[in-house]
């Protein structure tokens, strides 16, 4: 069956492909993690962690995105190769090991301070760890999704995970903004660690999500589907 369970369904997905669901739910949790953390809780902790230097956060937060850049073709030509779901499993099995580096990194520097290099360099690779998971999130995820939809209800499908993901973005402001909230203006790396655990709560249930995407539920070219957009 390549359907969602249907005692799992919800809303205008009920009925949908069992990747589409799944997609959109990990956009959703995916977009929420990522506006919690990667924004200025992430870019705070880095400076005050590396006596504030700009420089070392830039490098940091660089990271990320060259790594995205120079694996993405790379991890497309796995995918297509040899399967997509499995070169997603990866990216979910990348994701737990930056979630572990990243809380380590993170409770350690705002612990103790003094040996902030060690802590500020595990961020470093953490981060690159992270853009092999982007990588894998922004394309063999998106491939299987678009071989999931129905033909002549792809828009309708990706206007869902737009929406599901733009608004989980919104939430995440919100969340930082209340986790802010709390500390008032007292922006300590305690603080601020707090702040980016939260986000690695998020982001464990991403990786979770990523191990369980199906090869066998994309359709075929000419195939049909009940469509549930419509």
């Amino acid at each position: 069956d390549k359907s969602w369970p249907p005692a799992l369904s919800f809303g205008c997905l009920r009925g949908a492909n069992y990747n589409v669901v799944l997609m959109n739910i990990l956009c959703i949790l995916f977009g929420l993690a990522e506006s919690i953390w990667t924004g200025t809780a992430l870019s705070a902790f880095l400076y005050t962690l590396s006596n504030d230097s700009n420089t070392r956060v830039g490098y940091v937060e660089a990271a990320q995105g060259v790594t995205t850049l120079v694996l993405a073709l790379p991890i497309g030509y796995m995918a297509d190769r040899y399967s997509r779901s499995i070169t997603i499993a990866v990216g979910g099995v990348c994701s737990f090991a930056a979630i572990t580096a990243t809380v380590y990194a993170t409770y350690n520097g705002a612990k103790d301070q003094s040996s902030w290099e060690e802590h500020y360099l595990i961020l470093l690779g953490a981060m690159c760890v992270w853009g092999v998971v982007g990588a894998c999130v922004n394309g063999p995820a998106q491939a299987l999704y678009a071989d999931s939809t129905p033909q002549g209800s792809r828009s309708v499908y990706y206007q869902y995970l737009f929406v599901g993901w733009g608004l989980s973005s919104v939430a995440g402001p919100i969340t930082a903004i209340v986790l802010f909230s709390l500390y008032e203006d007292n922006w300590t790396l305690e603080m601020l660690r707090n702040v980016i655990f939260a986000g690695m709560a998020g982001e464990f249930l991403v990786a979770i999500c990523m191990l369980y995407f199906r090869d066998d539920c994309a359709l075929d070219e000419n195939s049909v589907e009940i469509d549930v957009a419509g």
